[in-house]
């Protein structure tokens, strides 16, 4: 099991929205399905992300990191609509 922690970029604080908040969560999860990773425990916070999850033995923390962090980010930003000003 490990305990992964991130933030976001600048701690900008874009999961205030209830909405962003749970499209992350959803993000995660899916990016976590995807790859065989186990999520045990998953809070999302203004400004960062808390996860425990459970990995295989050949897969480094780095890498869960990576998948999670890399992943979620991807899919958030294709479900997310973004308006040009």
């Amino acid at each position: 099991m490990l305990h992964l922690e991130w933030c976001t970029k600048y701690r900008y604080k874009m999961f205030r929205k209830l909405k962003y908040r749970n499209l992350i969560n959803a993000c995660i999860r899916r990016s976590a399905s995807r790859n065989n990773i186990k999520i045990i425990e998953l809070d999302v916070q203004p400004e960062h992300v808390h996860c425990v999850v459970e990995v295989s033995f050949s897969m480094s923390a780095s890498k869960a990191l990576q998948i999670l962090k890399g992943g979620s980010s991807k899919l958030f930003f294709e479900f997310h609509e973004y308006k040009l000003l």
